[in-house]
């Protein structure tokens, strides 16, 4: 195979179906097949170094990421993969809250969409509008969507991994644990697969796999956002306060999930004039964006009313955390009351 470097997907898909028809193999049970669109060599560096900081997951990255897509559309507004990134990278900033979750999800819908118009056989684009309908709690509509992208790519593993993220938020642990492990076999260098497997096994009760997911979040990258607190949390769960302070201590990232966690961590020290002065100064800089974190201190004090004022306020701000009530461990103080009920009846899921 002696081509030029100008059309390398169709020269890749070209080696890849001739070695399939010759010995007959099947890899990762995903079918070959060529694309409708090609990339350039400038498009597809832009895409590969978008793709070095995106799964970076912070503010700052997913920003440089976002920039590297949207140049690689600005050479070829044709391409279905430049869309899919780009929507990709809206999503990500949304559901992290890195930007205004309605307008970025928007955006994220919109650049999906874009992306099976002009390629309908990609499962990214798919996949994506799977994730955003999820957010938006529509679980019917999003599996479908996911099924969709299955079935064109069924060895997807970031498919697979938000697949497990909606049988999380719906319930469905097992279901959900299956398909998570089976997205890290598929790819099993990727620190985001593990967080999310973190929180799923937190949300099981698992929680000793629970800490070897997010400790090996941190080895593939320290400075992973919000590794060190949910690794608290475990601890926390586990009747661990001062393993989870040394986590706390450790997260250098954003301000609010570090002062989120070491209200926790305090609280369950029994550090209670530290907690009011944190939890007080926490509403007056944070409360706009943590709404449900804030909920979660309250139902931990046992401020039930509290609680589910801030949890009302977090549903109708949409924020990207309140998929995380059912099973919810720091709300376990809530479920009893039937206003938990309620707010599961809003989301269009059932107590059981």
């Amino acid at each position: 195979y002696n081509r030029d470097f100008e059309d390398i997907f169709n020269l890749q898909d070209d080696i890849a179906g001739a070695v399939v028809k010759q010995l007959k193999l099947t890899l990762l049970a995903t079918n070959i097949k060529t694309t409708s669109s090609t990339l350039n060599t400038e498009v597809y560096n832009l895409i590969l170094q978008g793709n070095y900081f995106v799964v970076k997951r912070d503010k700052d990255n997913l920003a440089k990421a976002l920039d590297f897509y949207l140049k690689a559309l600005a050479i070829d507004s044709l391409n279905a993969r430049s869309w899919a990134a780009v929507a990709n990278c809206y999503y990500l900033q949304a559901s992290w809250g890195w930007i205004d979750r309605n307008q970025a999800y928007e955006k994220a819908r919109e650049a999906a969409t874009k992306s099976i118009e002009l390629d309908g056989s990609q499962a990214e684009g798919y996949k994506l509008l799977g994730g955003i309908k999820m957010f938006h709690f529509d679980w019917d509509g999003a599996e479908a969507e996911l099924q969709k992208a299955l079935k064109l790519e069924p060895g997807n593993a970031d498919a697979l991994r938000i697949t497990g993220f909606l049988y999380r938020c719906t319930g469905r642990f097992d279901e959900a644990i299956r398909l998570t492990k089976q997205s890290i076999t598929l790819d099993p260098v990727q620190g985001h697969t593990y967080f999310s497997f973190g929180q799923l096994l937190y949300h099981a009760n698992h929680l000793e796999e629970a800490i070897v997911a997010y400790k090996k979040v941190l080895e593939l990258n320290p400075q992973f956002p919000r590794a060190h607190i949910f690794l608290g949390k475990v601890y926390l769960l586990q009747g661990k306060p001062d393993l989870a302070l040394a986590e706390m201590l450790q997260e250098a990232g954003e301000e609010a999930w570090r002062s989120f966690g070491l209200i926790l961590t305090y609280e369950a020290l029994g550090r209670k004039k530290e907690v009011d002065k944190l939890l007080s100064d926490y509403i007056i800089k944070f409360q706009k964006n943590n709404m449900y974190q804030i909920a979660e201190i309250y139902a931990v004090r046992g401020e039930k009313d509290i609680a589910f004022e801030y949890l009302e306020k977090s549903y109708l701000a949409r924020e990207s955390r309140f998929t995380y009530l059912k099973g919810d461990p720091l709300l376990k103080n809530l479920e009893s009351d039937p206003r938990h009920n309620a707010f599961l009846k809003k989301m269009n899921l059932t107590a059981d």
